[in-house]
């Protein structure tokens, strides 16, 4: 905020014409809401000291209130996501609908769900905390490990993502792989997604993808890889 705009939205407020009575509370009122919200208030100060002299000034104003956290998401709401993420790469539009229709109600609860079935009587949440697909393919495992609804492995127990061609995304050690196979540190990756998808749709997945927790980091970078090699805009 400038300085400028300060005192235009001050001139609108306070005619400086004939100076009344209230000028300087009125000009001290407007310079604690500019501290509070750490605006310039170099022009505000010169109004105060025209119009307040040496008065003493009032105690600030008490700091806003923090913003509200939001509300954490929860372990299944997060495991559907991905499901529903896995089954679209894998190329499996019946079962990315099934699982998205679970979501909201799984986002929406602060707890666990209690393990359930899929309509077609499937096992869906497991007790161990394992899901499967509707299909009986496993998607998650005990352990962590993920599949997608073909039974290739998207994430192994080493930690290392595969796309759904079988080839190596991420490897162990961090180093990437396009779904050709060609080695690529991940900014190389990146531009190599952006080069066939267009900066408008790559740059906002690459913006979600450097602000993503890890899990989900990877599952963008191979979502991002993957629709770049199917050419998927």
């Amino acid at each position: 905020m400038t300085g400028r705009w300060l005192a235009t939205a001050l001139a609108s407020a306070i005619p400086l014409a004939a100076i009344a009575e209230d000028d300087c509370a009125r000009v001290r009122a407007v310079k604690a809401l500019a501290v509070r919200h750490q605006l310039d208030a170099a022009t505000l100060e010169k109004l105060e000291a025209m119009h307040c002299g040496d008065k003493p000034s009032p105690p600030p104003l008490p700091p806003p209130p923090p913003p509200p956290q939001a509300a954490r998401e929860s372990r299944d709401c997060a495991d559907l996501q991905m499901m529903a993420r896995l089954a679209r790469l894998g190329s499996r539009p019946d079962i990315v609908k099934l699982v998205e229709e679970q979501i909201p109600s799984a986002c929406a609860s602060p707890g666990e769900l209690a393990p359930f079935k899929w309509p077609n009587g499937i096992a869906a949440k497991r007790p161990d905390g394992s899901w499967q697909y509707p299909n009986a393919a496993i998607a998650k495992t005990a352990d962590g490990r993920w599949q997608y609804p073909t039974n290739v492995t998207a994430r192994g127990y080493d930690g290392a993502w595969r796309y759904p061609n079988a080839v190596t995304a991420r490897r162990s050690d961090g180093k990437y792989h396009s779904p050709t196979a060609a080695t690529m540190t991940l900014d190389e990756l990146l531009g190599w997604c952006c080069e066939r998808l267009g900066k408008e749709r790559c740059g906002q997945a690459v913006e979600r993808i450097h602000s993503a927790p890890d899990e989900l980091k990877e599952a963008l970078v191979v979502e991002l890889a993957w629709d770049a090699y199917r050419g998927r805009r």
